[in-house]
């Protein structure tokens, strides 16, 4: 495993672990958020996390409620301003 890897599944965590303790997202919810803000369909999406694309967008249906909001771009929006990390 590389690095950049690493870095990236910490980065990952640190979301999902926010925006559960925040917003009350599932652990499902979150991972599927973070996905979302990566630009994935819900197709993909459902490859990834071996579940139909209708889960994945009920998931959606549950964020949109949750964080106040009505698109997939809104909700991707609200994880990228809340959890910008810095680069160095």
């Amino acid at each position: 495993m590389s690095g950049g890897t690493v870095l990236t599944v910490t980065r990952e965590s640190a979301r999902d672990n926010f925006f559960g303790s925040h917003y009350g997202l599932t652990q499902r919810e979150a991972e599927v958020l973070t996905w979302v803000s990566d630009g994935k369909t819900n197709a993909e999406i459902g490859m990834v996390l071996g579940t139909s694309p209708r889960t994945v967008q009920k998931h959606l249906e549950h964020i949109f409620v949750k964080l106040r909001v009505e698109t997939r771009t809104a909700a991707a929006v609200r994880l990228l301003s809340l959890t910008s990390f810095p680069e160095r």
